[in-house]
């Protein structure tokens, strides 16, 4: 019984804050508990430059299916289907790979084309006519590696807030997930929906 008294007393908060913020800017190797804890506490998820390069490097070795080092229509429609895309997202593989790179003639995608529209949709997100759905399949395939369809709430909080920046709580995005699709006590969030909340995050600029 006395044991329990003597047990140790929780981390300082700002040191509690930058063990919960390291894990964020590593978010890919961190776990879920650390991010889900984060999230809950209202803190401002970070992500550096460094680890926004590793994270699409990584989702582009997904998005190309051929293992040829070039995404082009084939592999994308590919993981759309997979992901059960909107229509309009499967009838326009080829314009958002032309929309990226319109001076590419061989109408395929390296991976520094990719580095390079993330971040311009990043710098300039208060503008509507950055071409940003490749951007939306390459942030939610960063969460869903094998293809399932799904990411988790807390996942898809995180990469709208590393890309729309603003508190978590001022914005209230956990809120938008909290009565979300359910399984195994985890909160889901489809590919469609991920859509839905890009759109209703964009319409607060």
């Amino acid at each position: 019984m006395m044991r329990n008294n003597l047990s140790k007393s929780p981390p300082p908060n700002n040191m509690q804050s930058s063990r919960n913020e390291a894990t964020i800017i590593n978010d890919d190797l961190g776990s879920e508990d650390a991010q889900d804890t984060c999230i809950n506490d209202g803190q401002v998820p970070v992500e550096t430059k460094e680890a926004q390069i590793g994270r699409i490097r990584a989702t582009f070795g997904i998005l190309d299916c051929n293992k040829d080092k070039k995404l082009d229509a084939n592999d994308l429609s590919k993981v759309l289907r997979k992901l059960r895309a909107p229509k309009e997202y499967l009838d326009s593989v080829d314009v958002m790979i032309w929309e990226v790179c319109d001076n590419n003639s061989k109408n395929y995608l390296v991976v520094s084309d990719l580095e390079e529209i993330v971040q311009r949709v990043k710098e300039e997100k208060k503008t509507s006519f950055i071409p940003d759905r490749l951007v939306n399949i390459i942030d939610f395939v960063s969460k869903d590696r094998k293809l399932t369809g799904y990411i988790t709430a807390s996942q898809c909080i995180l990469l709208l807030h590393n890309r729309f920046g603003d508190n978590l709580k001022s914005v209230k995005l956990r809120n938008l997930f909290i009565n979300s699709r359910t399984g195994e006590g985890n909160s889901k969030i489809s590919f469609k929906e991920f859509l839905s909340q890009v759109n209703i995050r964009k319409s607060l600029k």
